[in-house]
């Protein structure tokens, strides 16, 4: 939320000028109605000249043109005010996206996250129309009809009109919105398998329809639809019964009023011909309580929110103090996809000591990759601290960390490029020779000379003509022309064979002389030098005494 209204901040001249006008608008319809029931009052009484008519007559007419003009730059003003705002946030959103890997990429495909996060800009942009400017608007009507009731009737007239636009502007979304909490975790559960099984339907149409499965897909999809349309009719229906409170809450005020006001006629505290007048102009007082029957997409704005803006950017320009060394130390880290989802990593701390060669093991799903993310600055939101030569690395710039770490990540991805230009990623500028000894060294000698283009081929998207474990290598050689000092390796030698992993073992071992090294495996590393041996293992990490470590050899791929 603080997020979201900081945004509004930014704009608060514009949000103040169309706050303005749309109350202007509201105002300008009591003032309509109330002065067409007086004019209509008082003609009933059959004044001796039309010129006793003449006031509300232009009243009418002002009241009409003010309305008409009044809601035309009311609309002007807060839909510009909505789109500087979607502006705004886009920008604040990709910004973020550049600065750092977003956790959701390590749980869902990337094209199933792209769709979320679009669909998440386009839904906060409407965040001033819908949940800023209502309640203001209401407040400053309530305010203004308080005051003009009692001035105008006395203080009989004020406490219906108060209570009932408050009950219907703020009781009734609020009951809507409990109601809808509930159907509305449901629909969305049901819209995201819907949206997965369909992605998976059509990605795997030819499979299916070789096996004979294509029914059963077609069924279960149209169950699924016809279980997120049962939710979304669920959803109307609780809308359309808290608009039935507003409008019920409209009446039952109205008549409360009438009968007020009645009393205060009969006592000689109030003319007639005021009453009716009076109770329009209550009535005309609940159109701002339209509005906020958008306030139960509070909760979707806020859930939204905590998606795209989990926390302010960080502050560019400033340059952080100045390293001490190029260790690693992390205390207390504690790291877990979401507020309601398990704790991957569990108040780890350690030390990853400058020029050191650290080994670390474990199952698979132990939190492993999520670990070389955050040490390598990619990942922020867990608790405690990472410190790189007693800075944090959450202070460092995009340009100045990856100067200082590099990692090469278990899934690497490979551009619609050629070969070369893909390994140049890892240290733009430099020149053909090197580029080909980090391919060499890498182990792509027999792909290089089999290529008919050399390093000028063009690999294809996402290096779909190389196989798996030649993309890992390509994604090594952009490493090996890394001046990083420190250096996070996830599952480096997968996809190799014994003689290719020992080649490539050992020109890591070379290249990686001064170097702090973390490596991230499953299997063995033939003659690696080893400072420490880690196992992480439910959420904790257990750092071996050297005495009691075994030789790096015996481990196989259970870690």
């Amino acid at each position: 939320m603080r997020e979201l209204l900081r945004l509004v901040r930014l704009e608060r001249a514009r949000a103040a000028l169309a706050l303005a006008m749309t109350s202007v608008t509201v105002l300008a319809g009591m003032g309509l109605l109330g002065t067409g029931a007086y004019l209509l009052s008082k003609a009933a009484l059959h004044p001796p000249t039309v010129l006793l008519l003449m006031v509300p007559i232009v009243g009418v007419r002002f009241f009409s043109l003010t309305r008409a003009a009044s809601r035309y730059v009311d609309r002007l003003l807060a839909h510009d005010v909505a789109l500087r705002l979607l502006a705004r946030l886009r920008v604040r959103v990709y910004g973020a996206i550049a600065r750092q890997l977003p956790p959701a990429l390590l749980e869902r495909s990337g094209a199933e996250w792209l769709r979320q996060m679009t669909a998440d800009v386009d839904r906060l942009q409407n965040f001033y129309l819908d949940i800023v400017a209502p309640p203001l608007t209401l407040l400053l009507v309530v305010i203004v009809v308080a005051a003009f009731l009692d001035a105008a009737g006395g203080p009989r007239l004020v406490w219906p009109a108060v209570i009932g636009l408050s009950a219907s502007g703020f009781l009734a979304p609020a009951l809507g919105s409990h109601l809808r909490r509930r159907t509305r975790a449901r629909l969305q559960t049901a819209e995201t398998r819907l949206a997965r099984d369909f992605t998976a339907a059509s990605e795997g149409i030819a499979d299916l329809l070789m096996n004979r499965r294509g029914g059963a897909a077609r069924k279960r999809l149209l169950a699924e639809s016809r279980e997120a349309a049962e939710e979304r009719r669920k959803l109307d229906e609780i809308t359309s019964w808290t608009s039935a409170l507003t409008l019920l809450a409209t009446g039952v005020t109205a008549l409360i009023e009438l009968w007020q006001a009645a009393g205060s006629v009969r006592s000689g505290a109030l003319p007639g011909v005021d009453a009716a007048a009076l109770v329009l102009v209550t009535m005309a007082a609940f159109e701002a309580v339209g509005p906020l029957s958008r306030w139960h997409l509070l909760s979707d704005y806020l859930e939204t929110g905590g998606r795209l803006l989990p926390e302010a950017p960080p502050s560019r320009g400033i340059e952080p103090p100045a390293l001490q060394d190029f260790a690693l130390h992390a205390t207390s880290l504690s790291y877990r996809y979401g507020p309601e989802g398990p704790w991957i990593l569990r108040r780890m701390s350690f030390s990853l000591a400058e020029g050191s060669h650290v080994v670390l093991v474990g199952p698979s799903g132990t939190g492993k990759s999520t670990l070389a993310l955050i040490l390598a600055g990619l990942l922020t939101g867990y608790e405690g601290s990472v410190r790189l030569g007693g800075v944090d690395v959450r202070r460092l710039d995009e340009e100045r960390r990856s100067d200082l770490v590099t990692l090469l990540d278990q899934r690497p991805h490979l551009f619609d490029t050629t070969l070369e230009e893909n390994v140049r990623l890892g240290r733009p500028g430099i020149g053909p020779r090197e580029v080909r000894w980090a391919l060499e060294a890498s182990g792509l000698e027999e792909l290089l000379r089999t290529l008919p283009d050399g390093m000028a081929t063009q690999v294809g998207e996402g290096g779909s003509r190389l196989s798996g474990g030649e993309r890992q290598r390509v994604a090594l050689a952009r490493i090996l022309l890394s001046k990083a000092r420190i250096v996070i390796l996830d599952e480096p030698l997968t996809g190799l064979d014994s003689e290719t992993a020992r080649r490539v073992t050992h020109n890591l071992r070379s290249w990686s002389e001064g170097r702090t090294v973390l490596y991230i495996t499953h299997r063995a590393l033939p003659g690696w030098p080893c400072d420490a041996l880690w196992r992480l293992d439910g959420g904790t990490l257990e750092i071996v005494d050297a005495a009691q470590r075994l030789q790096l050899a015996e481990f196989g791929a259970s870690g």
